[in-house]
């Protein structure tokens, strides 16, 4: 079982898989693949972060700077594209913060939950 780089236990004792790569072109199909199911495959966390340092994600953040996804198993994912190009920390910070959030979404995400969820995407977005 696949469990990322880094594993984040947030206050509330969620665990975040964090995933780094350092590459100079864009994360290929198949490593963003291999994130996907490691993550998958790891029930106890309930967010992953796919860090992209310096390039793209193949596929993934294609509309802004990040994507978020849900898999089957209502696991959500972060897709972080050049996280780090301008040596700034932010967008990594955000992430996280935006993980925890997700990771203190209870149950479905019904009405309610999803407009809970707008707002803090649209203020991650705001803030990068």
């Amino acid at each position: 079982m696949g469990k990322g780089d880094i594993e984040v236990q947030t206050p509330n004792n969620h665990s975040i898989m964090i995933e780094v790569k350092n590459k100079k072109t864009s994360v290929p199909k198949n490593e963003i693949e291999s994130f996907e199911e490691n993550l998958e495959k790891s029930p106890q966390f309930k967010v992953g972060i796919l860090l992209s340092m310096a390039s793209g994600i193949a596929r993934r953040a294609r509309e802004g700077r990040f994507e978020v996804n849900v898999n089957p198993r209502k696991q959500y994912l972060i897709y972080v594209p050049n996280a780090y190009a301008s040596n700034e920390d932010h967008l990594i910070v955000w992430s996280v913060i935006m993980a925890e959030q997700l990771a203190n979404l209870e149950g479905d995400l019904d009405g309610t939950k999803t407009q809970g969820l707008t707002l803090i995407y649209n203020k991650f977005k705001r803030n990068i």
